[in-house]
């Protein structure tokens, strides 16, 4: 009687292969939203930045319209988030 090949979720030689691409994409999508949900959080705040934007740099004027807005818009007390992305914004 011949083996059973496992599905293909479980086929590690599947998932690693550039057929499996989209499936490992999708995956770090649901597993943080699943982790979210579980979390109960129902709102989130995202950040999308670039290391090429640096305060004083070319880009660096949409950081600082960023923070400036953030700050404007802080009903639910960000602000040490804030202070601490200035923190390392300096250092960078």
């Amino acid at each position: 009687m011949s083996e059973i090949p496992p599905l293909a979720y479980h086929d590690p030689r599947f998932i690693d292969s550039d057929e499996g691409r989209p499936i490992r994409i999708v995956s770090e999508y649901l597993a943080p939203l699943r982790a979210l949900a579980a979390a109960e959080v129902t709102a989130t705040v995202v950040f999308f930045g670039s290391a090429r934007a640096r305060a004083g740099g070319p880009l660096g004027r949409y950081l600082e319209e960023a923070i400036r807005v953030a700050r404007q818009s802080d009903a639910r007390g960000l602000m040490p988030l804030l202070e601490h992305l200035d923190k390392t914004i300096a250092v960078a």
